[in-house]
């Protein structure tokens, strides 16, 4: 179940990143489909959590677009490192360590 929630919670943000982050065009020869592929140093993922009042990052390790259909793209694959998530709302070093470790523990996708 944990890795369910886990897993839910890592497309759920795959998607809002896909409309806001930038993707590199590697353009194939004529018999190949067009592959766009996510610079992974310039693109995070951001994510918010409103209710404890949060936001942060996570760091992609891969991801692809391909298969254009009409200018839009019907096949893709991304991939985060949730070793990477941070946190960025907190005003102090000694608060982001703390939110950082909770993000990290093994009760936080529960």
């Amino acid at each position: 179940m944990k890795h369910e929630r886990l897993l839910l919670s890592g497309l759920i943000i795959m998607l809002a990143v896909l409309i806001n982050r930038p993707v590199q065009a590697q353009q194939g020869q004529a018999a190949k489909p067009t592959i766009y592929r996510l610079d992974t140093k310039k693109s995070k993922l951001l994510w918010t959590a409103p209710k404890n009042r949060h936001n942060g990052f996570i760091l992609f390790t891969s991801g692809n677009l391909s298969n254009v259909t009409d200018g839009w793209p019907t096949t893709g694959a991304f991939n985060i490192n949730m070793t990477s998530m941070r946190s960025t709302s907190e005003t102090t070093a000694a608060e982001t360590k703390k939110v950082d470790g909770k993000l990290k523990s093994d009760e936080f996708f529960l």
